[in-house]
């Protein structure tokens, strides 16, 4: 294996979880990373206007997506490129807990200010 491949692999690790069924895995290696960075600056847009709980930031994305040209995702996709953000350090768990519309808490992101 060479050290492209290698990379490739370390990219693709991030973006399933070791727990994820093998059809995540293989979804994975089909993101286009650069619709991913597309999806993540989006997020890091919405998350500096004001943090957010992921189940009002999917709406924001959805609702500002044409205007601003965001690529089509599927919601779920919003969270995982999220996740993402909070393991590279982009974003926190601000501590804040807001209850969804299933009354559960949720966790509100922000983004973490460059040092």
């Amino acid at each position: 294996m060479n050290s492209a491949d290698n990379t490739t692999r370390v990219e693709v690790k991030h973006l399933h979880h070791s727990h994820d069924p093998e059809t995540s895995r293989i979804a994975a290696e089909s993101v286009d990373r650069d619709e991913a960075s597309r999806v993540q600056q989006a997020i890091l847009d919405l998350l500096a206007e004001e943090p957010r709980a992921d189940f009002e930031l999917i709406p924001a994305y959805f609702n500002l997506r044409v205007e601003n040209d965001w690529p089509f995702v599927q919601p779920h996709s919003i969270a995982r490129r999220r996740s993402e953000l909070h393991m590279l350090g982009r974003v926190y768990d601000t501590g804040e807990r807001r209850q969804t519309p299933y009354r559960r808490p949720a966790v509100v992101w922000a983004v973490r200010e460059a040092a």
